[in-house]
């Protein structure tokens, strides 16, 4: 997600970073051992084994660090401002998007899927047209 969006403040990426894949966490758990927060695939895909205790540890879901990233604004690089846990309603309605042609295999964000549909698909473009004013 950090490659489409930004969280707005180099110290908010840092504060809230998973040390495992240095990503934002994505579903936060603290591990019992030591406190530690790391994002649950992370933990699982480690073998739920702390890095920094380096013993296997059991976890719980860290409710008040997935509510403040949840809540916390983002902005999208079209220039939209919403609350991460809204990232996938824009994500279907952002135009810089990469979305999957209709009639081919291209992908592109709109404007380059209306250029391409206006270039590659100009029949299927005025037969849809021809039908929608008969």
């Amino acid at each position: 997600m950090t490659d489409s969006y930004s969280m707005g403040t180099k110290k908010f990426d840092e504060e809230f970073c998973c040390p495992i894949c240095l990503d934002v966490f994505n579903d936060p758990v603290v591990v019992r051992c030591c406190g530690n927060t790391y994002c649950e695939k992370c933990i699982q895909a480690v073998g739920a084994k702390c890095p920094y205790c380096d013993i296997k540890t059991e976890f719980t879901k860290n409710l008040i660090i997935k509510r403040i990233i949840d809540e916390s604004e983002v902005k999208c690089k079209c220039g939209v401002f919403f609350k991460r846990n809204e990232a996938l309603q824009h994500k279907i309605v952002c135009r810089l998007e990469p979305k999957k042609c209709r009639y081919c295999a291209f992908i592109g964000c709109a404007e380059d899927r209306l250029k391409h549909g206006m270039k590659d698909h100009q029949d299927v473009i005025l037969r849809a047209f021809t039908q929608y004013i008969d």
